[in-house]
């Protein structure tokens, strides 16, 4: 039980480093705003790189589905909106009656 008083020493000491550390440290520079450009920017990276991903293999599936009414998109889809334009008109039209 020697050991107790050393830990519980260097313990409060590893405390208090941390919260001298914590309170000098400057103030963030990003503002809300700028995070939130940054946050939107990195998922419209990861959209487009999704897109273009799933873009192939939803390619066949459509062909598949629609046959020669579908023609494959001269610009590879670079949003989901664009990727999944097909299905929802596929959807549309269903609901339409056509």
């Amino acid at each position: 039980m020697k050991a107790a008083l050393p830990i519980s020493i260097i313990a409060l000491f590893l405390a208090a480093a941390s919260l001298f550390v914590t309170l000098t440290r400057p103030n963030p520079t990003l503002t809300d705003a700028e995070m939130d450009r940054m946050v939107d920017a990195a998922l419209r990276r990861k959209e487009k790189v999704y897109s273009r991903a799933m873009a192939p293999k939803l390619d066949a599936i459509y062909k598949d589905i629609l046959g020669p009414s579908y023609t494959t998109p001269e610009k590879i889809p670079e949003t989901f909106s664009e990727l999944f334009k097909p299905a929802i008109n596929m959807v549309t039209n269903l609901s339409n009656g056509e």
